[in-house]
């Protein structure tokens, strides 16, 4: 029998995927989507009816930006260790490693065996990415169609930027920043604030999806699909972690020893499902990619039930933890080069900061 802790492990690694994947469909949208028009104008017929593609609007994206941002608020927090474990392990292999390619990806692959390392890259992946499906759409000229077009984009804030009123709460609010800077640092500083902008990413990443509710062509549907897989592996190393499984759940009502769960992970809990429900009613009008989420979903959800429905799946557990470390390698490194410079450049950009908030340039890693 599998341990629990490796199905729960495991569980969150197609989870940090499937998350990583979902980007891919938007980026691709982003950066080449303005050559499908041009295709299908000239496959067409003349008197065929024309769909325009769709994306998520401006601000979804940016909430789906600031959820990943939250979820690894702890590499931006001084006092967590997380970001110069991470760090130091990366500086340390690239002193050792070899001058081969083979050396280079043996050691990238067995890096990326570390939690800390892992975490590290997913949040310079799904961040990069996100960060370069916005500068794209911005730079990209065109305010019709994926792009959103820098015009387009400043065009809510010209009326904003012109009121008297805005101008005036942020003087106050600038005025009341600076008269309380030491205990705002203070309060930041505390560990628990940054343990509750993990939840609030949770939330940000539910109003994201939200925003994208009502669309269906273009890459939505992919994108809900890979996300839609995403909540239920997260939903499923909840239930298997904290133990909240069906059988548990009946064995301690019928016990009268009732099982007790802390309130942020009947939050998260929830929030996930309302993602995944909101997902649905993207996915529910593409019969195949619900064909597909189903495939994909199945095994998570026999592995969070438990035995007698995780038998089939459990034999997988270790190979699949043993080659995750490639997995993660290969879209991370995807997701980074396929958006060219701006993914790369925001990446880097977020190494620098995790730099200065740390003090990397100057401690021994």
């Amino acid at each position: 029998m599998v341990a629990v802790r490796e199905v729960a492990r495991l569980l969150g690694l197609v989870g940090d995927v499937a998350n990583l994947l979902s980007i891919l469909p938007l980026l691709s949208e982003a950066k080449f989507g303005h050559l499908i028009p041009a295709r299908d104008a000239a496959e067409k017929p003349k008197n065929a009816e024309e769909r325009p593609r769709a994306a998520p609007p401006i601000w979804a994206m940016c909430l789906l930006l600031v959820a990943e941002l939250c979820c690894g608020a702890a590499f931006l927090n001084p006092s967590d260790k997380q970001a110069r474990r991470a760090i130091g392990e990366v500086v340390r292999a690239q002193r050792s490693a070899g001058h081969g390619l083979e050396e280079t990806v043996n050691g990238v692959i067995k890096l990326l065996d570390s939690k800390d390392v892992h975490e590290l890259a997913k949040l310079l992946a799904s961040v990069g990415g996100l960060s370069g499906i916005l500068c794209i759409s911005a730079l990209s000229g065109d305010s019709s169609g994926v792009g959103f077009g820098i015009r387009a984009a400043m065009a809510p804030l010209r009326a904003l930027l012109s009121a008297v009123h805005f101008w005036g709460l942020l003087a106050v609010t600038a005025l009341l920043v600076l008269g309380n800077l030491t205990l705002l640092k203070t309060l930041v500083q505390k560990p628990a604030v940054f343990a509750a902008l993990g939840n609030f990413g949770t939330l940000a990443r539910c109003v994201g999806c939200a925003g994208a509710a009502g669309l269906e062509s273009g890459p939505i549907s992919s994108w809900a699909m890979l996300s839609a897989a995403a909540c239920v592996a997260r939903i499923s190393r909840i239930i298997v972690h904290e133990q909240l499984t069906p059988s548990v759940w009946l064995a301690s009502w019928w016990s009268k020893s009732r099982v007790s769960v802390e309130p942020v992970v009947l939050t998260t809990l929830g929030l996930d499902a309302w993602c995944l429900a909101v997902l649905l009613l993207i996915v529910l009008r593409r019969p195949r990619k619900l064909v597909l989420l189903a495939a994909f979903a199945y095994p998570c959800i026999a592995l969070a039930r438990g035995a007698p429905n995780s038998q089939p799946f459990e034999i997988y557990v270790s190979p699949a933890l043993v080659h995750s470390p490639t997995v993660m390698a290969v879209t991370s490194a995807l997701l980074i080069f396929m958006g060219g410079f701006p993914t790369m450049l925001s990446s880097i950009l977020l190494v620098q900061v995790l730099y200065f908030v740390h003090g990397l340039d100057t401690a021994k890693l």
